[in-house]
């Protein structure tokens, strides 16, 4: 028996249980951000508000829900249920997650370190979804 038949499928494993716990949690959060920014259960100073679209947070509920909580949410289940896909999905929503970021930092100008741990979580998943697909 060869050592990387051994170790592939152990490798895999382990990239798939860190994508259900990074995007599973990530998702969680941002379904609790999102319903902070929807209840206005989440201060933001006037000038920041007033940069969001149409000076919304209800706007920016609903694009963390849609951009960041459903791709994570869908990359968590697929790689928990090792869909030949979840590869694909991780890389997607590692990808939405960072541009998320991006995004955000350019529209309210303000920098928090929980944008930069999320920034890495999204390159991190990202990055677990190029590995699986690199594994195919």
């Amino acid at each position: 028996m060869s050592n990387s038949k051994v170790s592939g499928p152990v490798v895999g494993r382990a990239v798939r249980t860190w994508v259900v716990m990074l995007a599973g949690c990530t998702a969680i959060l941002a379904v609790g951000g999102a319903i902070g920014l929807a209840t206005s259960g989440m201060p933001m100073d006037q000038p920041a508000m007033m940069r969001m679209p149409w000076h919304s947070t209800a706007v920016a509920a609903v694009a963390l829900l849609l951009l960041v909580a459903v791709p994570m949410t869908v990359s968590a289940v697929l790689a928990q249920r090792d869909h030949p896909m979840w590869g694909r999905s991780a890389v997607l929503a590692g990808a939405l997650m960072v541009g998320w970021i991006a995004v955000e930092i350019a529209i309210i100008r303000e920098l928090s370190w929980l944008q930069a741990i999320f920034a890495v979580i999204g390159v991190v998943v990202l990055w677990l979804g190029l590995r699986r697909i690199e594994q195919v």
